[in-house]
């Protein structure tokens, strides 16, 4: 799931996003940008966390919990 209801969808959101001229242009495609790094960054914070717990299942003791307060 993409997150787009159709093909309609994210056919108007690449129209939105593509470069423009002038100062409200510049405008757009740097909220482009900063969309796609904030996604990255979400994405490389999962992919840590998920890297970090999988190292913990594998590495702790049997009858103990990584989690335990």
């Amino acid at each position: 799931m993409d997150g787009f209801d159709s093909k309609f969808d994210l056919e108007e959101l690449k129209e939105f996003l593509e470069p423009r001229t002038g100062f409200w242009g510049a405008a757009y495609l740097y909220r482009g940008r900063a969309l796609n790094v904030v996604q990255n960054r979400l994405d490389w914070r999962a992919d840590y966390r998920d890297t970090i717990l999988a190292w913990l299942q594998q590495n702790t003791p049997a009858g103990t919990s990584s989690t335990s307060a």
